[in-house]
Order: C-alpha cells, then sequence, then structure tokens
C-alpha cells in the first residue's frame, strides 16, 4: 500500500490509474509507470520505482530517473564468506583486509550496493555480481553516471539507494509527508 501512496504522490495519479510497465523492446529495464503503450504520458506521470525487503523491512523508492533500492540482513559469518568469492576482485580483498567480525556487515552492505545498481540500470542479477565495484568500505564507489547511498535502516541490515545522476549530480523526486 506505501508504494501506491509513493507513487500517487509522484505521479499525481489515483492509484488505480497508474499502468506498470517497462521501457519499451528492453527486457531487464526498471519498472516504471506509463505501461508499455507508444505513446508517452506526461512528464509528471512517469515514475521509476523500485521496492525490495529483507524480514519485515520493506524499501521503495520512487524517482524520475532509473532508480534502485535494496536491503539486505546481515549474513552468517560463513555465508558471507561463502558467497564472496562472486564479488568484483576489488571487494573481495577489502572483505579479506577486514577483521573477521566484520566481514558479514561489509558483505552485506557490498551486496546492497551491487542490488542497487543492477536494479536501476535494469541489468539484473543473471549478469553477474563482478560488475559494477562498488566497494565494501565505508563509502560507496558508483558506475559512471550513477550515484550510490548508503541508508541505514535497522541494525543488522545493510541498504542502498542509486540514482541515475543528471549533468548537476543525482536527480530525484521523493514523495513528500
Amino acid at each position: 500500500m506505501a508504494y501506491r501512496l509513493g507513487l500517487h504522490r509522484m505521479t499525481g495519479s489515483a492509484a488505480e490509474a497508474n499502468r506498470f510497465g517497462r521501457e519499451c523492446g528492453v527486457v531487464h529495464s526498471p519498472a516504471r509507470t506509463g505501461g508499455r503503450s507508444s505513446s508517452r504520458p506526461p512528464a509528471r506521470a512517469r515514475c521509476v520505482f523500485s521496492l525490495s525487503y529483507a524480514g519485515d523491512l520493506v524499501p521503495a523508492a520512487f524517482a524520475a530517473v532509473p532508480v534502485g533500492v535494496d536491503a539486505e540482513q546481515v549474513p552468517s559469518p560463513a555465508t558471507a564468506a561463502d558467497v564472496a568469492g562472486l564479488l568484483h576482485p576489488c571487494e573481495r580483498a577489502e572483505l579479506s583486509a577486514l577483521p573477521g567480525h566484520e566481514r558479514p556487515t561489509a558483505f552485506a552492505r557490498c551486496q546492497a550496493r551491487e542490488e542497487v545498481c543492477l536494479k536501476a540500470t535494469g541489468q539484473g542479477p543473471a549478469e553477474g555480481a563482478v560488475e559494477p565495484y562498488v566497494g565494501c568500505g565505508p563509502h560507496a564507489s558508483a558506475p559512471d553516471g550513477w550515484s550510490v547511498h548508503d541508508l541505514a535502516p535497522r541494525p543488522a541490515t545493510a541498504a542502498a539507494l542509486a540514482l541515475r545522476a543528471g549533468p548537476a549530480g543525482p536527480s530525484a523526486a521523493l514523495p513528500g509527508p
């Protein structure tokens, strides 16, 4: 229900009037309002959105530009170690350099950053987690033309947001109160 309210605030349309779709002809494009029709909806009606969940946490992001949001629960040390081999080589090195007790949180942070980039670009996880490089440290790296921001939802959870950057930096329209 919250995402419908967010879409209403972004588009000005009644919830039932919003048509969902992807960019025409692009299989893994981000979800957006406006459906697949060849006629473009009015500018205020176009909205790209992203949803995620981690346990009972359900973040949603709405923007006028491609956007991705993700939340990840911090995994066990064994799970983080098992899956770390799928990351970018520099991210694997960053994880290895950390004390063991810090690795699960850094892994979850990196995983959330990777997911937001894959969602926002429409690349999808089938392309692999090696690219793009987003880093495991306290500050996110971002692919050219994008901004990646860490979110702090609660302990034992990592979350991030990616936005396509315009000429003056990230651009997004966030719903008001």
